[in-house]
């Protein structure tokens, strides 16, 4: 195809990848923040071992807790999808500085999280396979490990994500400048020394979510890819 053909076909491919981003972004958001309030309804530091006993053998208290954790996998694999498209459109053609922290940034924070969640949902699966249930302290220890993955080390690796997709986003003009500057504010602000449990465990799929459906209602005004250039490639006059 030549001329008008091609272009349209490019506009058709980019509008296709940017819809399978912004579906896997919103997936991801929305799975993650659902999951991670289920995982929070365990018991804190704050409760008696009686009270943390009595949660754990109580199969429809834990019931929530097995849930959250089956959904966080499953937003896991939103974030990789989303990552994977949003390269496809935008890394091949930036900075690869910038693209390699985007990436590592969300597979370490994917790890992290996965990894987080299963510690705080140990004591929940151990008791509903039948097993002896585990004590009190070490039910504790194995939420604040979790917690410490996912809110403090996860949200470090998050805020290099969000720095590095605002600045891809503000030089290829995916974003809307307002768009990227909020971007740097919130990884910013990731990056500080924040409450072990506070709102701002939600950030970062928030910002995913947002920048989602953004991309989702901007769809159609995706700028064509040259003719004969392949789908995500490089742009002429970059190296």
């Amino acid at each position: 195809m030549t001329g008008p053909e091609a272009r349209g076909a490019g506009v058709r491919r980019a509008v296709r990848s940017i819809e399978a981003a912004a579906i896997a972004g919103i997936v991801f958001s929305a799975g993650f923040i659902v999951g991670l309030i289920l995982l929070s309804r365990t018991p804190g530091s704050g409760a008696s071992a009686a009270e943390i006993v009595a949660f754990y053998e109580d199969p429809g208290r834990i019931r929530p807790v097995i849930a959250g954790l089956q959904i966080i996998p499953i937003a896991a694999i939103g974030l990789l999808w989303f990552i994977a498209v949003v390269r496809r459109r935008i890394g091949d053609r930036e900075d690869k500085l910038f693209s390699t922290v985007f990436l590592g940034g969300g597979l370490m924070y994917t790890a992290m999280v996965l990894v987080g969640s299963a510690a705080v949902a140990a004591p929940a699966v151990v008791t509903s396979m039948g097993d002896r249930p585990l004590e009190p302290d070490t039910a504790l220890a194995l939420r604040a490990f979790g917690i410490s993955l996912y809110v403090v080390h996860a949200s470090r690796l998050g805020s290099l994500f969000i720095l590095s997709a605002s600045t891809l986003g503000l030089r290829s003009g995916a974003f809307p400048r307002v768009i990227s500057f909020v971007g740097y504010a919130l990884g910013l602000s990731l990056i500080l020394p924040l409450p072990i449990i506070s709102p701002f465990r939600f950030v970062f799929p928030a910002w995913v979510g947002i920048i989602s459906i953004f991309l989702l209602i901007r769809r159609g005004a995706v700028p064509s890819e040259p003719a004969g250039a392949p789908p995500g490639g490089p742009r002429p006059g970059r190296a």
